[in-house]
């Protein structure tokens, strides 16, 4: 064979390995996340200096919104409650809650 060919199936395979490896990316991030779904979000929409890598995964949170620091029954780091605004409750409020 020519260098000329060897360079061009050369090249034709590198674009099949790389379409494929893209698609393989869709996949698996779907079978790793299962019901919880994948997080799509579009770059145009995040804020400055947040990049697609700072986000995580799944859409869902795979132990939900409920927290649960009681060793006894399983520990949770869920995120916390959210307030109307969705800002996070200082922890003060969490204990009066407790208390009450």
């Amino acid at each position: 064979m020519t260098p000329v060919r060897n360079l061009l199936l050369f090249g034709y395979a590198a674009t099949a390995y790389a379409v494929a490896a893209l698609s393989l990316g869709d996949t698996r991030a779907a079978v790793l996340c299962g019901d919880l779904g994948v997080l799509n979000v579009e770059t145009s929409q995040l804020p400055e200096g947040v990049s697609p890598a700072d986000l995580r995964m799944c859409a869902g949170h795979p132990n939900g919104d409920v927290r649960v620091l009681d060793p006894a029954e399983g520990a949770s780091l869920a995120p916390v409650d959210r307030g109307a605004e969705g800002a996070c409750l200082p922890p003060w409020v969490l204990l009066e809650g407790l208390r009450g």
